[in-house]
């Protein structure tokens, strides 16, 4: 017996349409036939991983150097040819990958059902962060911790916050990678931004409205739900975006990671909201949720500071991913990689590639590249 792995990053755009069908981003299309592979580096020994094209996939794989599982990698008509499947583990779960599971002619058993999708769905919107960061502030007595979020539901409502604010972050209840993300300045909306906000209301209902912050840095709280409801801490995720979409990852041990926040933020701040995140989220999840999920955050830097007073402070719940992250790739590589301090990137040149470069003497080398431009 084994798990299928899929990787479907088209998973946030579904969740957004919130029913079976439409098209995919064409980004997110081509993401998920050139890293098709990824879960190779999560998976185990025997497992298999769903892919587009077996050859391409191949292809990758032999360029690359870095651990991974010894999987069979497999396309859509082969997924039950070979040895059985008792598990199904995809990025992340919505109505379309089900569909697509589905028609493959996965056993019911192996999925979750629409109650659970529904569920998946509604943990999935940014409400749902913004009532665990209003729980984390009211837990926490320090000024470091900083983090508002409004639910609006009519431009009259965003309006209001952004003559209050000045400036801040208008958000799609669900996007990814930086899409439906609008910076506000100087307490106005661009015409594009007005239809671009009044479009997401009609669509999704609501948009979030947020304070906008020097953000000084990125990282995420890596966890798991149980079935009994329990939720359990990973590991940390320090990462880099350039503007809002992702760029890379951290590999390395929890204490060198720790040591890159430390010189903005409390050990003993990070160590405590990373203990009251479990049980907060499994309040949020009510066990209505099962599976990988992370937890992003930031540092950002404090204005008009007092002598002595902290120069920065830290947002503990920027949104929460119900799904599989770039953090758990980076943790599964950490595990598979011990001792070693490098750096996990994403790069899109004729395609979308994965490398690992390591750090040395203040000289970055290129140790692990999946593919070559040439293949294509």
């Amino acid at each position: 017996m084994s798990t299928l792995h899929i990787f479907n990053p088209e998973h946030e755009w579904s969740l957004a349409q919130g029913r079976v069908g439409g098209s995919p981003p064409r980004a997110a299309v081509r993401l998920r036939h050139d890293l098709s592979y990824l879960p190779t580096l999560l998976a185990e020994d025997g497992d298999k991983v769903l892919v587009d094209d077996k050859v391409f996939a191949l292809h990758m794989l032999r360029q690359w150097e870095g651990p991974a599982a010894h999987v069979e990698l497999v396309e859509a008509a082969d997924v039950w040819q070979t040895k059985p499947i008792d598990a199904v583990r995809p990025w992340g779960w919505d109505a379309n990958i089900c569909h697509e599971l589905r028609s493959l002619g996965t056993d019911d058993s192996l999925l979750p059902d629409d109650e659970q999708l529904m569920c998946i769905r509604e943990l999935s919107h940014r409400a749902v962060a913004g009532k665990v960061l209003s729980a984390i502030t009211e837990n926490m007595d320090t000024h470091q911790v900083v983090g508002s979020s409004w639910l609006c539901t009519t431009m009259a409502e965003v309006e209001q916050h952004l003559q209050h604010l000045g400036s801040m972050v208008i958000k799609a209840p669900w996007s990814s990678s930086g899409r439906g993300v609008m910076l506000c300045h100087a307490g106005v909306l661009t015409d594009q931004q007005q239809r671009r906000v009044n479009n997401i209301l009609l669509k999704q209902g609501g948009v979030m409205c947020e304070p906008l912050y020097d953000r000084v840095a990125d990282f995420a709280m890596e966890f798991v739900a149980h079935d009994d409801g329990s939720v359990d801490y990973q590991g940390l995720s320090v990462f880099t975006t350039t503007m809002t979409q992702y760029a890379g990852n951290v590999i390395a041990s929890e204490d060198y990671k720790y040591s890159l926040l430390t010189s903005f933020l409390p050990v003993s701040l990070l160590s405590d909201v990373r203990s009251l995140l479990p049980r907060l989220l499994q309040a949020a999840l009510q066990g209505h949720y099962q599976g990988p999920l992370g937890v992003d955050m930031m540092v950002v830097r404090l204005s008009g500071n007092a002598k002595g007073a902290p120069l920065y402070a830290m947002h503990p719940c920027v949104e929460i991913n119900l799904r599989f992250t770039m953090g758990h790739v980076a943790l599964a590589l950490a595990q598979r990689m011990p001792e070693t301090k490098a750096q996990m990137q994403i790069v899109c040149n004729q395609f979308f590639q994965m490398r690992i470069y390591t750090l040395y003497n203040g000289v970055t080398s290129l140790i692990c590249s999946a593919g070559s431009n040439n293949h294509r």
